[in-house]
């Protein structure tokens, strides 16, 4: 599912498929999953596309702000097929510099597609309410120290609140935790400063190795059809450990599935 790196591809996509290019046509065949009136966008430009953790937006002509959160499985193709499944937005442009075609293909309807009018502050404050980036804003280790407390919630709890770092979902958390060789249901209180330093470092190799393998015109995020497991530890249950053999274990923590080491990454107590 789109984490940091995902949404990152996703924006660069963007970025060079329609920056300086004017939309002349928007359909919404998903209307439910689009909020936003397509009159501040059909005739702009669109200048430039930012991110900030899994959040996606686009600047255009004008002032408006169109806002992109690809939920469970969205991504954006250029000139997708008409049997493409779920293709829930579409933006047309007439120039010959890039696609005709740039469309949201969302198909299991979890994405949400929103168009702020100019000089409306909402689309800022979708940001602010975000922690620093984690691949734009890397933390310090007591910045991370701060941000994460001293309370007895466990490590990958807190890792995934975007307003303590903004990007890292459940797969991120696990590769994460797994190359610190920190337990990812480790209480945060018991974290030293030399785990600190791992864990920032580990959240910065994690970004840059998915952000090398699955860069590309489209994802194939894992459980679709054809797609290869690119990841260290997640989704390896009963798999050995690359650094000693031992098999991974599975678990979970707040419904979400946990995997790590039961060598390398020692359970709490």
């Amino acid at each position: 599912m789109p984490e940091l790196p995902e949404v990152e591809i996703n924006r660069r996509n963007l970025q060079r498929w329609t920056s300086g290019r004017r939309v002349t046509a928007l359909r919404t065949p998903d209307s439910v999953r689009f909020v936003g009136a397509t009159a501040d966008v059909v005739g702009r430009r669109f200048v430039v596309w930012r991110r900030r953790g899994k959040l996606l937006q686009g600047d255009l002509e004008g002032g408006a702000t169109f806002q992109s959160h690809l939920g469970m499985t969205g991504q954006w193709l250029a000139d997708p097929s008409p049997e493409r499944r779920g293709v829930r937005v579409l933006l047309e442009f007439a120039d010959g510099d890039g696609p005709r075609y740039v469309g949201l293909a969302d198909p299991r309807r979890f994405g949400q597609t929103t168009i702020f009018a100019p000089g409306d502050p909402a689309g800022s404050a979708a940001f602010d309410r975000l922690g620093p980036d984690a691949l734009l804003s890397p933390m310090s280790p007591p910045a991370l120290a701060d941000a994460l407390g001293r309370r007895a919630t466990p490590l990958k709890s807190r890792l995934l609140d975007q307003a303590v770092i903004a990007g890292l979902g459940n797969i991120a958390v696990i590769e994460v935790a797994y190359r610190a060789r920190l337990h990812p249901h480790l209480p945060v209180s018991s974290l030293r400063a030399a785990d600190l330093g791992r864990l920032l470092e580990a959240i910065a190799a994690h970004i840059e190795h998915v952000l090398d393998v699955e860069t590309g015109d489209e994802i194939a995020y894992l459980g679709s059809a054809g797609a290869h497991n690119p990841f260290l530890c997640y989704g390896r249950e009963s798999g050995p450990c690359p650094r000693c053999a031992t098999p991974f274990v599975r678990g979970a923590l707040g419904g979400r599935p946990s995997f790590w080491c039961p060598n390398c990454q020692p359970a709490p107590g």
